[in-house]
Order: C-alpha cells, then sequence, then structure tokens
C-alpha cells in the first residue's frame, strides 16, 4: 500500500464520524415517530388497507434496527483505524498520527501540540505513515 492509499484510508476515521453522527440524527428522528402521539377517534372508519398503529410502529422498529446496525458497523471500521494506529512503536509516531487522523488536526496545530516545527510534523509524519 502506498503513503497516499494509507492516508486515504486513515482518512475514513473523520469521514465515519460524520456518517456516525448522520444516522444517530436519522435514529433520533425514527425514535420521534415511534413516540408521535396522534388522536384516535373510536368509531371512525379507517380507510381499506390502511395500516394499524402496531404495524406502523414494527416498521418504524425494524428501521430503527437497521440504522442501529449501520452505525454499529461504522463503529467496527473506526476501530479497525484506531488499531491499525495503536500498532506504531514509537509513542511519538502514534500521537502524531492520532492528532491528525482521528483529532482532525491540522499540521500546525500538531506541530504546536508536539512542540515542533510543522517541517518536521511533516518527515515524521512520513515516518510514520512507513
Amino acid at each position: 500500500m502506498t503513503n497516499q492509499e494509507k492516508k486515504k484510508w486513515l482518512r475514513r476515521y473523520i469521514d465515519l464520524n460524520g456518517a456516525i453522527n448522520q444516522k444517530i440524527l436519522e435514529l433520533d428522528a425514527v425514535r420521534s415517530l415511534c413516540e408521535k402521539v396522534t388522536p384516535s377517534y373510536s368509531g371512525m372508519p379507517q380507510q381499506p388497507g390502511s395500516d394499524t398503529k402496531d404495524n406502523s410502529y414494527l416498521r418504524l422498529v425494524t428501521m430503527s434496527q437497521k440504522i442501529d446496525a449501520e452505525i454499529d458497523r461504522y463503529v467496527d471500521m473506526r476501530a479497525e483505524i484506531q488499531a491499525a494506529i495503536n500498532t506504531v512503536d514509537d509513542i511519538q509516531l502514534r500521537t502524531l498520527l492520532s492528532l491528525r487522523y482521528i483529532s482532525g488536526l491540522t499540521w500546525e496545530k500538531i506541530a504546536v501540540e508536539m512542540n515542533y516545527a510543522c517541517s518536521w510534523i511533516r518527515k515524521l509524519h512520513g515516518n510514520a505513515l512507513s
């Protein structure tokens, strides 16, 4: 795997955070629909073929389970990236990779955080990828 491919693979962590947050919003919307109370008038005729509340609730629960499964898959993918970073023996290089790909910091912020010049951080980054 080239360094470019490694960087692209590591950058997925931040993208996965966004995807997880989006799925959480979807899950909240589904739960909100499940909890929504609408008036029911007894004795009122229903349209033929209309779903009962139970069927609607079951569909919403199924949707919720699918979203939960997707979130779990994204979390597993993030864990895989974190595990790969944790295999780097040098604590300095591991810290650099975590700051860049897990925390999403810029080179300048990483340099300040680690008390190095930005050019040195970029050189260390190349070593970390290798």
